[in-house]
């Protein structure tokens, strides 16, 4: 569980230097797959698998045309608005089979690895990723369109400038809603790894603390 509580901490860390992405989200998902071997008894985490190489694949040519297309690359832009909306349901899926996972993890320790906040993490995640795809839509299409008020004359400026002000304080809530729901994952999935340190299966508790009977 190490290599994954790491590997989502990749992918939730974002500092970029000169346009690169020094914690780069693709060594994240590296590790998360490398995680999900671990388990190959649980059915859930290898249904993650193929999401997390989607993924990796998504965070390995956006890392390189990060590094040579400028952001505000009007073709960039709008490739980036479309496939954010579709790795959302990626990570969506990803995320439901890596808590699932969990749950049988749980049930197969008997442990307490937090399932059921992680899953309640995740519904308010979809909730909030459903929303937030539709902002960004629509934030897009003004950047898209350059419907700005020192770049138009034929709309109402004032109008536009109070849309523009509403969507961006909007989106901003969603960013916060969704930076609280992805720390909280991440420490529930410390919790759980934690957790994972001390066991010790059953039989092997047993033979531990057996002591042979003398004849």
């Amino acid at each position: 569980m190490l290599k994954i509580f790491i590997g989502f901490l990749f992918v939730f860390i974002d500092f970029t230097v000169s346009g690169f992405d020094i914690a780069a989200d693709f060594i994240g998902h590296i590790l998360v797959y490398l995680g999900l071997n671990e388990y190959p008894d649980i059915a859930s985490f290898q249904k993650a698998k193929p999401f997390t190489i989607v993924l990796l694949i998504k965070s390995l040519i956006f890392t390189i045309l990060g590094i040579f297309i400028k952001a505000d690359n009007r073709v960039f832009m709008i490739v980036s608005t479309v496939l954010a909306i579709a790795f959302a349901v990626v990570i969506l899926c990803q995320l439901y089979h890596f808590t699932k996972g969990v749950g049988e993890l749980e049930e197969k320790t008997g442990l307490d690895l937090n399932y059921q906040k992680l899953f309640s993490l995740w519904n308010k995640r979809k909730f909030v990723e459903i929303l937030d795809a539709v902002f960004i839509v629509i934030t897009s299409v003004f950047a898209i369109l350059n419907l700005t008020p020192d770049k138009i004359n034929s709309y109402d400026t004032a109008l536009v400038t109070l849309v523009s002000a509403v969507i961006s304080v909007i989106s901003a809530v969603f960013v916060i809603m969704l930076l609280v729901i992805e720390i909280k994952q991440l420490i529930y999935i410390y919790k759980a790894k934690q957790a994972l340190d001390t066991y010790q299966p059953e039989e092997a508790v047993r033979q531990d603390y057996e002591q042979p009977t003398e004849e």
